[in-house]
């Protein structure tokens, strides 16, 4: 049994190290090539992330057994369709897992979720503002003080409306969620 728990781990390591990511992480998505549906357009993206850590008496506490490894998965998939540059839907789903050997499940539940899901309006009326309203990842100040970090095995999304104006050298967002 051991050996076989050892197989698979190693060969989720090697696939790890092998993995190919069709889209990025920050918001900017990448995606694949897309189709067309009269005036709309559709895209698709998908990103798998696999990571591996090994833990060596991890608290600096030689009496307590704290070595082992965790390998976390993160796995994003996700669509946008846009109409002409001013209406956009997006949908996005992120299912983050982790695994233990010899060592503590980290608190992370393991879980598919509807992490993104939002409408944008741009340009409304033909005045420079944009609305987007629903679950989506935010960014403020550089990441200092409202950020979705990408770095985790799960990222932050906030169910909010913002009402972005695009001025002569300047922008401003009023936003409001949770």
């Amino acid at each position: 049994m051991a050996n076989r728990f050892k197989i698979v781990f190693m060969a989720l390591c090697i696939f790890g190290l092998a993995k190919t990511s069709l889209a990025a992480q920050e918001p900017d998505k990448k995606f694949l090539k897309g189709y067309s549906a009269g005036d709309w357009q559709i895209d698709f993206g998908i990103e798998d992330r696999v990571r591996y850590e090994y833990k060596n008496d991890f608290d600096f506490n030689e009496s307590k057994k704290d070595d082992g490894s965790l390998i976390f998965n993160r796995l994003i998939i996700n669509s946008r369709a846009t109409l002409k540059d001013k209406y956009e839907i997006f949908m996005e789903g992120l299912d983050a897992r982790v695994g233990n050997y010899q060592i503590k499940k980290t608190t992370q539940t393991d879980k598919m979720d509807l992490h993104q899901a939002y409408f944008r309006m741009n340009n409304i009326a033909s005045y420079p503002f944009d609305i987007k309203l629903g679950r989506q990842q935010m960014k403020y100040g550089k990441g200092r003080l409202v950020w979705a970090s990408s770095w985790a095995n799960k990222i932050a999304c906030f169910d909010a409306g913002v009402l972005h104006h695009k001025g002569k050298g300047f922008w401003i967002d009023l936003f409001s969620g949770r």
